[in-house]
C-alpha cells in the first residue's frame, strides 16, 4: 500500500509490518486500543505497555508496579497522592554546638552544613549522636541555605544535664 489509507473493522496481520510515517489510531480521547495478550515493547524496553498486568514500564520489559521506571527519572512537581506536591527531596546530616538550656526550657540550635536545604523547605529530624536523653527537638524549620534552625526542649527528667549538644543530626528536607 502506498499513500494514505484507512483501515475499519477488524483486521489481522501475522507478518511484520513497517509502518513509515504517522500511525493514528484513532481522533478520540476515549477509544481503546487493544494489544491482546503481547503488549507493545519500544525499542527494547525503552517504553513497554504490558495489557496482561494492566502496568508500563520505563527502561523495564517487566514493570512491577502500574508505572515503573528503572534509572534516574526528573520532574518539576511530583504530586503524591491527590493534594501532596513534592518539588525536591533531600537528606543528608548536619551538626550544631553546645547549647545551654535550663531545665523545662526551651532554647534554639542552629544545625549548619545541611546541604542542599534551602529556605522554606519542610525539615524532618532525627538525631544520630550527641544529643543528650533529656533534650527533646520540639520543631525545626529553614530560612537560610544549607542551615536548619531547631526548637530544643530540656525536659530535665532522669538527668540533670542542661548542655545540649555537640550533636549530629539527620535530616529530610521538601520543598
Amino acid at each position: 500500500m502506498t499513500g494514505a489509507s484507512t483501515l475499519t473493522g477488524a483486521v489481522t496481520h501475522s507478518a511484520s509490518t513497517t509502518l513509515a510515517g504517522d500511525v493514528w489510531f484513532s481522533e478520540s480521547a476515549t477509544s481503546t486500543v487493544g494489544f491482546a495478550t503481547a503488549g507493545l515493547n519500544f525499542d527494547s524496553s525503552t517504553f513497554v505497555i504490558d495489557p496482561n498486568s494492566n502496568r508500563v514500564g520505563i527502561l523495564t520489559a517487566a514493570p512491577n508496579t502500574a508505572f515503573e521506571v528503572v534509572g534516574t527519572a526528573s520532574t518539576t512537581n511530583l504530586v503524591v497522592g491527590s493534594e501532596t506536591t513534592l518539588a525536591a527531596l533531600v537528606s543528608g546530616t548536619c551538626s550544631f554546638v553546645q547549647r545551654t538550656i535550663a531545665a523545662s526550657s526551651t532554647g534554639h540550635v542552629d544545625c549548619t552544613s545541611a546541604t542542599g536545604v534551602r529556605a522554606g523547605d519542610r525539615i524532618f529530624l532525627t538525631a544520630t549522636s550527641g544529643l543528650e536523653q533529656n533534650f527533646m527537638i520540639q520543631a525545626a524549620s529553614s530560612s537560610a541555605t544549607e542551615s536548619i534552625n531547631i526548637r530544643l526542649f530540656n525536659t530535665g527528667l532522669g538527668v540533670n544535664d542542661t548542655t545540649a549538644g555537640p550533636a549530629t543530626l539527620f535530616f529530610w528536607a521538601t520543598r
